[in-house]
């Protein structure tokens, strides 16, 4: 399976403000997997999860002078919840296969697992 290969770019457990403000804040720590082009703050990519499924994501930075500086998940993350029935306290792990080809896989840990 391609995930065998892929390295885990971040895990996080989910915030309740991460359902009701509509975004998955994305540690900074992470921001190394998502190259962005030069003069843009967002990047449309495509996330495989466990059952092959495609889920589309717009991750989003703000500029350097922003209170706010900690990258997002916005476009597509509310469909995520909703088909995964996701709940704050349930962990998010992305991953990454970094090849020629890039691909992205998301995981839901739940839990009370």
């Amino acid at each position: 399976m391609e995930e065998e290969k892929s390295v885990e770019i971040f895990r996080k457990t989910v915030r309740p403000t991460e359902i009701t403000n509509h975004r998955l804040l994305v540690p900074t720590e992470a921001m190394w997997a998502f190259l962005l082009q030069v003069d843009s703050n967002k990047l449309d990519i495509e996330a495989l999860d466990v059952n092959g499924k495609t889920w589309n994501f717009r991750y989003i930075t703000r500029g350097p002078g922003s209170h706010h500086p900690q990258p997002y998940f916005s476009r597509g993350w509310m469909k995520f919840v909703r088909d995964n029935s996701l709940q704050a306290g349930d962990t998010i792990v992305f991953k990454l296969r970094p090849f020629i080809d890039p691909i992205y896989f998301i995981e839901v840990l739940r839990k009370n697992c």
